[in-house]
């Protein structure tokens, strides 16, 4: 009896603990509540919250970032992640935003990627296409990236500099500049 109960109680943590994933907005128009909460900036909604910002999360080998400007629907963006001191993903091109889907355009390979935006953050699937590997590199990707809105404007957003520059030894560029 001892035994069946502690396989329930941890079947019950487990299933606390899954992942919610969706690539549905977490904001529900058909409840009042939600409405309200909206109302109040208490929840955003992806659909009529900008994009425009910048993006970040802190990892041990520094930084992974994404910066959102320009006015819809001629958005562009920029992308730097770190994977070790010169080990790194980046790069940049137009973005639409539709929903609670941010579509990504890397300028220069064949990499479009749909990455989920709440509002607050912007998520990039587990599984990208192959030719993202290009604004990568050996043993890097970008695939399953998650950064959190750090700055909400144009200006926030070109504070995020080209890591490839600085590496080359060049004055690095703002990637979301115009």
């Amino acid at each position: 009896m001892k035994r069946a109960a502690t396989i329930a109680a941890l079947a019950l943590m487990l299933l606390s603990c899954r992942e919610q994933s969706s690539d549905e907005p977490r904001l529900d128009r058909d409840s009042a509540l939600d409405v309200a909460a909206s109302e109040a900036g208490l929840i955003d909604d992806p659909a009529t919250t900008s994009p425009v910002g910048l993006y970040q999360n802190a990892g041990v080998a520094g930084s992974d970032s994404i910066c959102v400007a320009g006015d819809a629907p001629n958005l562009r963006f920029g992308l730097v992640m770190h994977f070790g001191p010169t080990l790194i993903c980046e790069g940049a091109g137009t973005a639409t935003h539709d929903g609670g889907i941010l579509t990504l355009r890397f300028s220069g390979s064949d990499c479009v990627v749909a990455a989920r935006y709440d509002g607050r953050s912007l998520h990039i699937p587990g599984n990208v296409p192959a030719g993202c590997a290009r604004i990568c590199g050996a043993r890097a990707s970008i695939s399953g990236g998650s950064m959190a809105r750090v700055g909400w404007s144009d200006a926030d957003s070109r504070r995020l500099m080209s890591r490839r520059d600085v590496l080359a030894g060049r004055a690095p560029r703002a990637l979301c500049a115009r």
